[in-house]
């Protein structure tokens, strides 16, 4: 939730200022601190619920990955039965140098 916060606050204290400043709330610097510091955190947290019932989080770049939502990276290489020595001797028959010392074979 704290990324969220981070990322929202701005957005949610600057809408804070806009709004009391068109309802005409007299500039008290102690009035406007503290609403819009209560503005600033409480609005980007309803975001945050709300949007994470809407599983948007991720999308928007504000969670990580859902657990087990992404494949393993090396999962082609499993599904393959391929492992690393023979993807090696796969492209060393057809000439092309894996690493700066290796002999062409």
């Amino acid at each position: 939730m704290s990324i969220t916060i981070y990322v929202l606050h701005i957005v949610a204290s600057a809408g804070a200022r806009v709004v009391m400043t068109r309802l005409h709330v007299p500039p008290s610097p102690a009035l406007y601190l503290s609403a819009r510091t209560a503005i600033g955190v409480a609005a980007p947290m309803l975001a945050h619920v709300a949007l994470e019932r809407a599983n948007a989080l991720f999308w928007l770049g504000l969670a990580p990955p859902p657990a087990g939502s992404w494949p393993n990276l090396n999962q082609h290489r499993i599904a393959a039965n391929c492992d690393e020595d023979r993807l090696a001797r796969f492209w060393r028959g057809r000439g092309a140098r894996l690493h700066v010392g290796d002999d062409v074979a």
